[in-house]
């Protein structure tokens, strides 16, 4: 179970993936491969942005801004802005598990929605992060 100072920083997106009823792997809304960025600030701010990377059905993005929190393994985000008008005002209520640098969240703890961050290396604002060695894939 993370500690909320262990979440603050930038993620890579890892992986995006709905479960079906077996608990198996099945294509996400956004693709088999798609592209993703989640920061979370000290001061409980989030951020996160992700994208289609090939072309296919759904949304090609999905982005959304607001306030996180954590309790005992409870991640709340708290929706302010979204490409998606429905989800303003939306809290999302999601499962997290931490092991080394690899944030796994689940919309249930057996089954539903698992998105997994890879955290990115400590960059400070005189040393901004290269994109390109950055990058997972």
């Amino acid at each position: 179970m993370p500690r909320p100072d262990e979440l603050v920083g930038a993620w890579r997106l890892e992986s995006f993936h709905d479960t079906d009823a077996g608990g198996g792997p099945i294509t996400g809304p956004l693709g088999e491969d798609p592209s993703g960025f989640l920061l979370y600030t000290a001061c409980g701010h989030l951020a996160v942005g992700m994208m289609r990377t090939a072309p296919g059905a759904g949304p090609d993005y999905m982005g959304y801004g607001g306030r996180w929190h954590l309790t005992d393994g409870v991640l709340r985000h708290q929706i302010l802005v979204c490409s998606r008008p429905d989800w303003v005002g939306v809290e999302q209520i999601r499962v997290a598990e931490l092991a080394d640098d690899l944030l796994t969240i689940r919309t249930d703890p057996d089954n539903g929605r698992i998105v997994q961050w890879r955290k990115t290396g400590g960059a400070s604002a005189a040393a901004p992060i290269d994109i390109d060695s950055e990058k997972e894939r």
